[in-house]
């Protein structure tokens, strides 16, 4: 499992389940929001123009070379794409 620290209180947490990788969003230890989605479609969203990815509770947004995370329509966190990647292809 990987995490990326999206401000002092929130982390993202990437899990590989089965075939997919569990997104997460969590304050400490309390999950506010999680995504599942196949490895391959986070790669292919990273590498091409698009530039949303989910819809609902949990979003991601991709400008420029940086990627928010949006929870209920509101951004709670910047990471740079290349750090998203690399996180990424650690996961087997």
């Amino acid at each position: 499992m990987e995490s990326i620290r999206l401000t002092t209180q929130l982390t993202l947490w990437l899990a590989p389940i089965e075939e997919k990788i569990r997104l997460i969003v969590a304050e400490g230890e309390t999950e506010l929001a999680c995504r599942k989605e196949k490895k391959k479609n986070l790669i292919d969203y990273l590498t091409t123009d698009k530039t949303d990815l989910f819809k609902g509770r949990l979003q991601l947004k991709k400008r420029d070379s940086h990627i928010e995370v949006h929870l209920k329509g509101q951004i709670i966190g910047m990471l740079r794409a290349e750090d998203f990647k690399e996180r990424l292809n650690k996961i087997q």
